[in-house]
């Protein structure tokens, strides 16, 4: 996988290993990030993100490979030394000190001046919006008023790689988007490498230059969001990013990027650019987001890409559905509309439709 940085490289995973007993939580990771990047990893429950982000911290040490920053390998440098602050899921703010004194903590440890930190540490306090909390304890605050009071901590110590870890789960829908963007727009500004572990798509792709998709310890895809969203390169990264529909296949012809493969529902044609290296009798993974994929009620499709199938189910999330539909051989397929859309179809459960989609809106993806 492509994990080469941008522009110019502030910090380097080498052969990066890491094992818990006979458990290999992270293989063999090569990994780039340029200097003011916004890197998300992103990933299901286990496949190693938070590892890879302890071990940039320096909470945990590689068992083989090495970790760079600037060219210089950093393993065994100490947290406190690394001049990476993690803002932490559940913010680790301090009870028994005040919001003021929790932003100034760590430049109490940095020898800097009392004048100096409480000057600093009010200034980034009015900088997020919430000089007027300096004297609350943290205890009394809302979940948003926590995160920012955890990013301020970090930031007052003018570092130029914070580390993030899910630090927008443990709060309310509506305040995750303010805080999306928040976040974004604070890190567009001061120009620092952010470092955002996540298992939520949403939150990475509405913030991050970059995406990383890891699974079961190694990196699957490495690219900018719509890259990632639009070309998943593995079946993985098709299943879990986006709402993607995988029919398998096998390719029968395969001129110069177009391929006609043959599957259980049919053939279909693919002339995605990213056909050319698919050769004849290769097994794919035809994919096609559910959001290309067309719905009508009638039985006939002059298209070459069209299937027969009938409505299963609905998901609403705000003003777009997701329509599940089945087809004869039993496969599961999936549609996404806008709400006035789906109203002007008047479909019911049960109903017999033609699903289409363009040759040039799907992409084949090489089976393992």
């Amino acid at each position: 996988m492509n994990g080469k940085s941008q522009g110019e490289t502030l910090l380097k995973f080498a052969g990066v290993e890491k094992r818990f007993g006979d458990t290999l939580a992270v293989k063999h990771l090569d990994l780039e990030i340029g200097r003011g990047d916004f890197v998300a990893i992103m990933g299901p429950s286990g496949c190693g993100k938070t590892t890879t982000l302890r071990m940039l911290a320096g909470l945990e040490q590689p068992t083989a490979g090495h970790i760079y920053r600037d060219g210089e390998i950093i393993d065994g440098v100490p947290p406190w030394l690394r001049r990476m602050p993690l803002v932490w899921q559940n913010y680790a703010l301090f009870p028994f000190l005040s919001v003021l004194d929790n932003v100034a903590f760590g430049l109490r440890n940095d020898d800097v001046g009392k004048a100096d930190r409480h000057r600093r540490s009010m200034e980034w306090l009015a900088r997020l919006g919430i000089e007027d909390l300096a004297q609350r304890n943290p205890e009394t605050l809302s979940g948003g008023q926590a995160q920012r009071v955890a990013l301020a901590r970090a930031l007052v110590l003018e570092p130029d790689v914070l580390l993030l870890d899910e630090p927008l789960s443990a709060l309310d829908a509506h305040m995750v988007v303010r805080m999306q963007t928040e976040i974004a727009e604070l890190q567009r500004a001061l120009g620092i490498t952010f470092v955002y572990v996540t298992h939520n798509q949403s939150e990475a792709f509405a913030m991050a230059d970059r995406v990383v998709i890891m699974n079961e310890g190694e990196i699957q895809q490495v690219g900018s969001p719509m890259d990632v969203y639009r070309a998943p390169r593995t079946r993985f990264v098709a299943d879990f990013v986006g709402t993607n529909n995988i029919v398998d296949g096998v390719v029968r012809l395969a001129p110069k990027g177009k391929c006609t493969v043959v599957t259980n529902l049919g053939e279909f044609v693919s002339s995605n650019p990213s056909n050319t290296d698919i050769a004849a009798g290769a097994d794919v993974h035809l994919v096609v987001s559910a959001d290309l994929v067309s719905v009508s009620k009638s039985a006939k499709s002059g298209k070459s890409n069209a299937v027969a199938a009938r409505l299963v189910g609905e998901s609403f999330v705000g003003n777009v559905v997701t329509l599940v539909f089945e087809a004869a051989d039993g496969q599961e397929l999936k549609v996404q509309l806008q709400q006035r859309a789906l109203q002007d179809l008047k479909l019911r459960t049960g109903d017999e439709v033609t699903l289409t989609f363009e040759p040039v809106d799907t992409l084949i993806i090489p089976s393992a």
